[in-house]
């Protein structure tokens, strides 16, 4: 047999057809060469099976779930989110943002052409952004998750059909939307050319994808890949429009995911600049390298050659496959259709597969069923066993059971992770309207921590000795948790901290709230004559009889009541003790 294979080889490189079993000329590979595909002749079901081995195909032998170090046992909704979206991640989206909207105050920032007052008002009244109103601003977009649908000014809505007391017990309209506007994830310079990440996104999202494919959780043998869109109506160069798609206009991701669990493993934020589906497959495969996982797709992306280069790296795939991508003939010619409802055809091959410094042959087996129509499949990881699936007959009532290969069958159950993670995300997206193409990734990241994050939980159940918990039970922790470490963040707040901060957003009149009023002492005969409060002066409410006094604040320099010592150095708008 293999001396036939060598023969046809040579016959059909020459330009000759070859003899026996068909060749399919094939290229796949980091090398770019071109190989043959050695079919075998077709096997029907109407056929005997016998005269064909079965070939031993090496298992995936690990251990699925989470793998938590010793070191962990806060249980809090809040400590698993954080394994995803880390502190580091939040440390760096504060920072960030600060410095960008100390850039917007500059003359120099202002676009050509701007007729509008600069710098706008939301930046001059912009308050250096802390991690604990940055936690805040998460929670109140998990909370607009379980109660609220529309635009998010309505959220602190005052009417009794939208009032809800949590929005304002959590941040105010104007602050939540002020850090909307505000919010900045790397510098240009730090992405965009060539071997850099991804321009206003891409180091954040890195950071992201390292913990989802780090040592937390372990995905199982099987996977899915496939496209997940971002829904985004702005203008942007990496938009995708798709009028028979249910997100018409978005961005588009190539995401790998556990079977499953809809766990993210990998993902890829398409930028549109022209690589190839089979390079993206090898860039996402990276995260199952050599562990003889098998990844499952759909016929955008099967073809022979991506499938010879995943076995390159022992990792099988399995997917439908379109005409004219290196199947048997037997199952891709379009005229040639089966009979009945599960019938079938499939043909086993060889592909040369260079392992261990030198060729090995892989097998592949490429097949065509019929079920209301023709489709056909190719795999690297299944030797054409007989199966059974239910399905719709035409003219009886109910599901029967039909004829099938183990291919068809595996393939049903294993394609649909990246349907179930977006399932999940759809149900309670931190979604909202954005104006920036790059705001629907960060929110992609926010559920998608908080979807990786709940697997974990769960699967750590019985390890912790919790209850597992649904997708709003998370999520209603999650916001407590939230508010809990933002309050005690304010807590812990020092003096040095709070200067810092002043100094960045270059405020000297706010100095006097630095260290509060434990830096500063009231003086009874501050001054000799009577004069007016700076206090009681800027609040309307006051009348002028009640304006003046003798006390005041040596440290800052103002004539104020000792009654309304601790507003001026705890309150950036204090009010007035005779009000």
């Amino acid at each position: 047999r293999e001396q036939a294979e060598d023969e046809d080889g040579q016959a059909a490189g020459s330009g000759g057809e070859g003899v026996g079993s068909k060749r399919k000329l094939a290229s796949y590979g980091e090398q770019g060469h071109k190989h043959y595909v050695a079919w075998d002749p077709p096997v029907t079901n109407e056929l005997p099976f016998a005269g064909h081995d079965t070939p031993f195909l090496p298992k995936w032998a690990g251990k699925a779930g989470a793998h938590l170090p010793a070191t962990f046992q806060d249980v809090r909704a809040l400590s698993w989110f954080l394994l995803f979206f880390t502190n580091d991640m939040i440390s760096r989206v504060v920072e960030k943002s600060n410095a960008y909207v100390q850039r917007l105050r500059l003359p120099t920032s202002m676009p050509a052409g701007y007729k509008k007052t600069w710098p706008p008002a939301w930046v001059e009244r912009w308050q250096p952004l802390t991690r604990r109103e940055f936690l805040l601003w998460i929670a109140v977009l998990f909370a607009m998750t379980l109660t609220h649908k529309g635009p998010e000014r309505t959220f602190w809505g005052q009417d009794w059909l939208y009032f809800r007391p949590a929005a304002g017990m959590l941040m105010s309209r104007n602050r939540f939307l002020d850090i909307k506007r505000g919010l900045h994830l790397q510098d240009d310079s730090e992405g965009g050319g060539d071997g850099k990440p991804i321009k206003k996104v891409g180091v954040l999202l890195n950071m992201f994808l390292e913990r989802c494919n780090g040592p937390i959780y372990k995905v199982g043998q099987n996977l899915s890949l496939d496209e997940a869109m971002l829904k985004f109506k702005g203008t942007s160069a990496f938009k995708y429009t798709r009028q028979a798609k249910p997100t018409r206009e978005g961005l588009k991701m190539w995401v790998l995911c556990e079977s499953k669990t809809g766990y993210v493993v990998a993902a890829m934020l398409d930028e549109r600049k022209g690589l190839t589906l089979h390079n993206m497959i090898l860039d996402l495969s990276e995260a199952t390298r050599d562990q003889w996982r098998c990844i499952y797709m759909d016929n955008l992306f099967s073809s022979v050659d991506t499938f010879g280069a995943l076995l390159e790296r022992k990792t099988y795939a399995c997917g439908t496959c379109r005409a004219g991508r290196g199947l048997p003939s037997r199952c891709e010619k379009t005229g040639d259709k089966l009979r009945n409802q599960g019938d079938w055809v499939f043909a086993r091959g060889k592909l040369p597969v260079p392992q261990n410094g030198g060729v090995e042959r892989g097998h592949i087996l490429g097949a065509k069923w019929r079920d209301t129509g023709d489709c056909c499949m190719l795999s690297t990881q299944h030797v054409g066993l007989h199966s059974k699936v239910l399905r719709h007959i035409k003219g009886k009532q109910g599901r029967h059971s039909v004829n099938t290969l183990d291919c068809y069958r595996d393939y049903n159950d294993f394609m649909g992770g990246v349907d179930l993670a977006d399932q999940k995300r759809a149900m309670l997206s931190t979604r909202l309207r954005a104006y920036k193409w790059w705001h629907p990734v960060l929110y992609w990241m926010l559920d998608t921590a908080r979807i990786n994050s709940l697997i974990v939980r769960n699967d750590s159940a019985d390890k912790y000795k919790i209850e597992p918990l649904s997708s709003r039970e998370y999520i209603e922790e999650l916001i407590v948790d939230l508010r809990q470490e933002a309050l005690q963040s304010h807590v812990e707040d020092d003096f040095e901290a709070q200067q810092t901060r002043l100094l960045l957003a270059g405020r000297k009149d706010l100095e006097r709230l630095v260290g509060g009023h434990l830096m500063h002492f009231p003086e009874k005969q501050y001054v000799e004559k009577l004069k007016t409060c700076v206090v009681c002066s800027r609040d309307p409410r006051v009348n002028q009889s009640n304006y003046k006094t003798k006390e005041g604040c040596p440290k800052c320099g103002e004539v104020m009541h000792i009654e309304c010592f601790e507003a001026w150095h705890t309150q950036q708008h204090p009010k007035s003790c005779k009000a």
